[in-house]
């Protein structure tokens, strides 16, 4: 038979090592979506967020107006709220 010439043992360890390389490289991508930031957002203050309706934007952190088109505040560089993404 052609069964019995084949090193079973090899085949064995060979499939154990696939498997094993499968859950090693599966399980970081596991912990990392169970310690996600997505679900620490705090969704009642992104609903409530206003699109800017005019072509300056307050800045959240020092409250200067900027324009609409940037995306950083020229006094203090912080992020824009200019409805984007």
């Amino acid at each position: 038979m052609v069964w019995s010439g084949l090193p079973w043992e090899g085949l064995i360890l060979y499939f154990l090592l696939l498997v094993s390389a499968g859950l090693l490289g599966w399980v970081p991508f596991y912990l990392l979506q169970r310690i996600s930031l997505v679900g620490q957002i705090d969704l009642e203050n992104v609903e409530t967020r206003q699109e800017p309706t005019g072509s300056r934007v307050a800045c959240y952190s020092c409250g200067r107006l900027n324009e609409a088109s940037y995306t950083y505040c020229g006094q203090c560089g912080g992020k824009l709220f200019t409805g984007g993404g």
